[in-house]
């Protein structure tokens, strides 16, 4: 099963907030993530990692790099900016 949670950090300087996506299947439930978390946002909930205090975390991402199963992704909407034609 996977779990996104919109946390309420804006990107690009518009209100489009990052989310984490934590796919509990691949979770083992390991505790690195939630040890590695400064912000105190992840927790283990029957044995699979949860998003506990979106609104604490700093988008830092030191979850998903930590994660050796893949089970934390960050997704962001990309955003092109057309550049204006010089007069």
């Amino acid at each position: 099963m996977k779990v996104t949670y919109i946390s309420a950090a804006l990107v690009d300087n518009r209100n489009v907030p990052p989310a984490i996506t934590i796919d509990q299947v691949l979770c083992d439930g390991c505790n690195l993530c939630v040890a590695a978390c400064g912000q105190g946002v992840l927790a283990i909930v029957g044995n699979r990692i949860s998003c506990i205090e979106t609104d604490a975390c700093g988008d830092c991402r030191v979850c998903e790099y930590i994660c050796g199963r893949g089970a934390i992704r960050w997704e962001y909407e990309l955003v092109s900016r057309e550049s204006k034609p010089e007069s």
